[in-house]
């Protein structure tokens, strides 16, 4: 898990005792990370980005891969979220609809790609080492391979709400959400079938994870876990598991999910999620923003959802 304040937690969901905080990027938020590996994380801050091997997250490197320094239209563009679809392989995409795929165990810096100019691009999934498929903020995905993104065809899915999380458990079924309560589920290779569904319309979409094409789950800002399949989401049932905003979610296994709140964490079965676990994580005094899973017994940082000032 991370904070607003470049901390991070690991911790085993099972068993969350009292872990102890470590500081990845004093006093710089963290906007991004992803976990390739058991021993290696990957975060990004507004123009870099550090690995690390979450047992030991003090040993940390810190590569430059933003423009720092550099403004574009008035402004510097920030890194918005990070990807890693294999070890070695990762993608940052930011808010001026640039790209940039990295290394994470190499010290040099990266060539960035414009992907969909003046476009903030957020939510990201990579199913495969050479596919990821990128929301911008018009309601269009992009699918590109990471490792060279020029060849980026692009597609309207939502015409009327901008979406802002997707999860890919397949290279030919992504689901995209919108806060509003949109869903969007498509073949990112055919993009024009999308099939659009106002899924929950009275609570905000804060999260989404899938274990296979055939069960995801959403978290939303009134403490509610829904799972559903996607061929059919409406015929889905919400529960409540927490009395605050769940912002972040992970799911290591179709029997393990894992959510955050601004005050603890809580670990549940999806498919059953009226028994939890609860643990309170983070120092007190930061926000928590974000968390990953990778594996079924730890916790590492993910993707920030939200900031608290």
């Amino acid at each position: 898990m991370v904070d607003q304040r470049g901390g991070e937690v690991t911790f085993d969901p099972t068993a969350p005792g009292a872990p102890p905080r470590a500081v990845l990027d004093s006093g710089t938020e963290l906007y991004g990370v992803d976990c390739p590996a058991a021993d290696r994380c990957v975060a990004i801050d507004y123009d870099a980005e550090l690995t690390f091997d979450p047992a030991h997250p003090d040993a940390n490197s810190r590569t430059q891969i933003g423009p720092s320094g550099v403004a574009r239209d008035g402004y510097l563009p920030l890194q918005n979220t990070v990807r890693c679809p294999a070890d070695t392989r990762c993608v940052s995409v930011d808010e001026s609809g640039d790209a940039v795929p990295f290394d994470p165990s190499s010290t040099g810096t990266p060539t960035s790609f414009v992907v969909d100019p003046g476009r903030s691009l957020d939510g990201i999934a990579c199913p495969a080492a050479d596919q990821c498929t990128v929301l911008n903020d018009q309601g269009d995905e992009l699918t590109f391979d990471p490792a060279t993104p020029t060849d980026r065809p692009q597609a309207t899915i939502s015409e009327t709400t901008s979406l802002d999380h997707i999860a890919c458990p397949t290279t030919s079924l992504c689901i995209a959400i919108a806060y509003s309560g949109t869903m969007v589920v498509f073949d990112p290779h055919d993009p024009a079938r999308a099939s659009r569904t106002i899924f929950d319309p009275q609570h905000v979409l804060e999260a989404i994870a899938c274990v296979s094409a055939r069960q995801c789950t959403v978290v939303d800002g009134y403490g509610g876990v829904t799972t559903f399949d996607p061929a059919s989401p409406s015929t889905a049932s919400r529960t409540v598991i927490s009395s605050h905003p769940l912002g972040a979610l992970a799911c290591p296994s179709s029997h393990q999910c894992s959510a955050v709140s601004v005050q603890d964490s809580v670990t549940f079965d999806p498919v059953s999620p009226t028994a939890t676990i609860r643990a309170n994580v983070g120092d007190g005094s930061s926000a928590i923003v974000a968390m990953v899973c990778p594996s079924a017994h730890q916790w590492a940082p993910r993707r920030l959802v939200w900031v608290m000032r």
